[in-house]
């Protein structure tokens, strides 16, 4: 494997979180850092900013590196390449950035190579894919007003509404009442204070302002969790998710011709970690749909190596058997630490993929 520089920094930002990774140049992993979401749009300039800074700072602590010593650095953020320079500079790094869309990062990370299809949920849900030739297509990613069906905010959405429903006598009874006070951090006098649907919209009108997306979605972790817990309506939440975005992959196929068959197919975002809760109906609502022959792949890598992958590609390094088992072994690392986080944080219900 050729050489690369001596301290790389990889960042990868969704609509909730933040990631950033520092290799070496014989591709170790040294460092790992998460922060809030770095999306302009929904999290603002400040926080989106302060996200970027929270997770680097983070990983060149835990990596013991100098932010001088880092000698690139390549990132996919839902940010203007000005901002992102602003984060880089505050956090003291002078390195050059290399700049990639999260789709194509995405795809690269998932199947570690340059071509297939992609069912992205996270905070946002689209499909993407690109084929042999090098033609791309992207269904959906509207947000949160006209799109991010089966999203992560979706899910979340939806289970708020269906307390809602549930207090007003036009739902099913739900256990998602107690998850979502436990994420919000009530405390019983808060709690005994919601007892009809008007004080729990009252309590979501309080907690979240306009730039909500984010925080919502992280409520699809509560519902997650009443469902493995057999809570029958938040399983039917995520069993919808699974079926939209099964729908959503179809339409895609219907449209655009990788290339290659069986067409290769993978997930990517963190709503598929919710588990088989939400893949079983993926797979059974494409089998009824999709005719021509395909295979379903688990994501290979975390998308925070994404922008490493697409840099080496340009610098003309090999993805060789050598450079993927590292990323590999890596990839479980970022696991196990964003699955530690998780748990730091109280925001359990996800099962981590490899």
């Amino acid at each position: 494997m050729a050489a690369i520089p001596e301290y790389i920094l990889s960042i990868e930002s969704g609509g909730s979180k933040t990631i950033s990774i520092i290799l070496n140049e014989d591709a170790d992993l040294l460092g790992f850092g998460i922060g809030g979401s770095a999306n302009e749009v929904f999290a603002g300039h400040e926080i989106a900013v302060n996200s970027i800074v929270e997770s680097v700072e983070a990983a060149l602590r835990s990596a013991s590196v100098n932010p001088r010593h880092i000698t690139m650095v390549t990132a996919s953020v839902l940010m203007s390449r000005d901002l992102l320079n602003r984060a880089i500079a505050a956090s003291k790094i002078t390195a050059k950035v290399h700049s990639y869309e999260e789709k194509e990062v995405s795809l690269a990370a998932a199947f570690c190579s340059d071509h297939g299809v992609l069912a992205s949920s996270g905070t946002g849900s689209f499909v993407y894919g690109k084929s042999v030739s090098g033609k791309t297509m992207v269904l959906g990613g509207f947000g949160s007003i006209l799109g991010d069906e089966g999203s992560g905010y979706e899910i979340g959405l939806q289970g708020l509404k269906s307390v809602i429903y549930s207090l007003d006598g036009r739902g099913k009874p739900t256990s998602l009442l107690e998850e979502i006070c436990k994420k919000w951090e009530l405390d019983q006098r808060d709690r005994t204070k919601i007892q009809t649907a008007w004080d729990l919209a009252e309590k979501v009108h309080e907690l979240y302002p306009y730039r909500h997306r984010g925080l919502l979605a992280r409520l699809s972790l509560s519902v997650a969790k009443s469902a493995r817990e057999g809570d029958q309506v938040s399983r039917q939440i995520i069993r919808n998710a699974g079926v939209v975005m099964a729908e959503l992959t179809a339409a895609f196929l219907q449209q655009f011709d990788v290339g290659v068959r069986p067409i290769p197919i993978s997930y990517s975002g963190g709503s598929w970690n919710i588990g088989e809760l939400m893949l079983e109906p993926f797979r059974q609502r494409l089998a009824e749909l999709v005719d021509t022959p395909y295979v379903i792949v688990p994501q290979k890598l975390q998308p925070v190596f994404g922008p490493f992958l697409l840099w080496t590609k340009q610098q003309g390094i090999q993805w060789d058997d050598r450079l993927m088992r590292r990323m590999k072994k890596h990839n479980e690392t970022i696991i196990t630490q964003y699955g530690n986080y998780l748990y730091t944080h109280q925001e359990s219900g996800r099962t981590i993929h490899t």
